[in-house]
């Protein structure tokens, strides 16, 4: 019901905005035909669900959360800031994928969690990953890594000065977190 009331709206709007023709809704994909002196134009607008676009930005909220908990955190011990990337939270988001198969720090390959951020091309000195399954809040998330002495550790290691989070909401809705760290040798382009 959710896409079918986005739908609705975007088609009562598109006429008032100079399109004379009848839009037409197929799958996902809205079509417009209309002419505009004598050359046919064809307008492609690409419709994402309510659902989809309320879980990114539910999800985009909570790992916005995290970064902004984790320099809060990093204050009180006097660590430092750590600047947010958004290639760092790619790789961070395939690892998060990747715990919903099995909560590890090797990947479903074998290989080791690091070989995600070379994949992103990421160059760096070094690195380091916190994980997590079953928080449902930032503040649970971080609270339970603070509890764990290793992963307080990376969280208040000195030397990281980058940080990327991802998570991953499974079928059943359970989360699966993937924090990132690294030393940054050099700036992604």
């Amino acid at each position: 019901m959710r896409k079918l009331v986005m739908g609705l709206i975007l088609i009562t709007l598109l006429p008032l905005t100079g399109c004379s023709d009848t839009p037409s809704l197929q799958g996902n994909d809205l079509y417009i035909d209309h002419q505009e002196s004598q050359q046919s134009v064809h307008t492609e607008i690409m419709l994402q669900s309510v659902d989809e676009y309320e879980s990114k930005t539910n999800r985009e909220t909570l790992e916005a959360e995290v970064v902004a908990l984790i320099n809060e955190t990093r204050a009180q011990y006097s660590a430092g800031q750590v600047e947010y990337s958004p290639i760092l939270t790619e790789a961070a988001r395939i690892r998060a994928q990747e715990l919903t198969l099995e909560l590890s720090h090797t990947r479903p390959s074998g290989e080791g969690f690091q070989t995600a951020l070379d994949e992103q091309k990421i160059i760096y000195r070094l690195a380091g990953e916190n994980i997590a399954a079953g928080q449902n809040t930032a503040e649970e998330v971080v609270s339970a890594w603070m509890n764990s002495e290793t992963h307080k550790a990376s969280i208040l290691y000195g030397r990281f000065d980058t940080i990327g989070v991802g998570l991953i909401e499974n079928a059943d809705g359970r989360h699966y977190w993937a924090l990132l760290f690294v030393e940054m040798l050099s700036r992604p382009q």
